[in-house]
């Protein structure tokens, strides 16, 4: 069973300009990624980028990486896009066990990585979706607004449930996607997550996806602590 980590990488950010470079707990935000998955069980890894810059960095750090064209980097392409495309060059598209790992969660670590490739070994599943939960932002408290500052309950039978009986429900973390290629294309390349889902819980306090300069703060803040606990 062979494995394969996918990084797609575009170097402009709409909501956080240069964000692959980005310093953030003594590293760019690419480097977490990249490190973690050259320390991990995965038998092979590809950047899948447009960037010049980025692919630079690719050739200095000895990544492989696929010039992908730039209409699969806009903001209304879907990432299975790339992933198809990906899977039409023979030197990538034979594994049997992909795994998309974005950069934007710097948070992941090795073991995270390993241990969604260990699960991968129940012939039962199809995939795994890192998840965490959404603790007291639940649907159940959640309101539609209206025109003139209206508001209207998601769910109006439940809304008033105390904590401890609200039903457990996770968000998609995007710390991991992991699938088998032929239940992809079996499901017609229609979702990373085929039918028969497992979950990866990721603790909230490192659930963090960087798309803001709060996101950062965050990421900081939990990074930094991290290394003083080591040392």
């Amino acid at each position: 069973m062979t494995s394969l980590g996918i990084v797609p990488i575009r170097y402009h950010s709409t909501r956080l300009h240069n964000k692959t470079f980005r310093m953030v707990g003594g590293k760019f935000l690419i480097d977490w990624t990249m490190e973690a998955i050259k320390g991990s069980q995965l038998d092979a890894y590809v950047v899948l980028t447009s960037c010049k810059v980025v692919q630079q960095y690719c050739i200095e750090k000895h990544i492989s990486f696929l010039a992908r064209p730039i209409g699969l980097e806009s903001d209304i392409a879907s990432v299975i896009d790339s992933i198809c495309w990906m899977n039409d060059n023979p030197l990538y598209g034979y594994t049997d066990i992909q795994m998309l790992l974005q950069i934007t969660n710097p948070t992941r670590t090795t073991e995270d990585i390993d241990k969604c490739l260990d699960l991968m070994n129940i012939e039962s599943i199809n995939s795994i979706c890192s998840v965490v939960n959404v603790g007291e932002f639940h649907p159940n408290r959640m309101y539609i607004p209206l025109l003139g500052n209206g508001l209207k309950p998601l769910t109006e039978s439940t809304q008033w449930l105390s904590t401890q009986r609200l039903p457990k429900l996770f968000l998609r973390d995007g710390s991991i996607y992991c699938w088998r290629k032929k239940a992809f294309v079996a499901g017609r390349c229609a979702s990373l997550l085929p039918n028969r889902i497992m979950s990866y819980e990721i603790e909230p306090e490192r659930s963090i996806r960087i798309d803001t300069f709060r996101d950062l703060y965050l990421a900081e803040k939990y990074l930094t602590r991290v290394r003083e606990s080591v040392y």
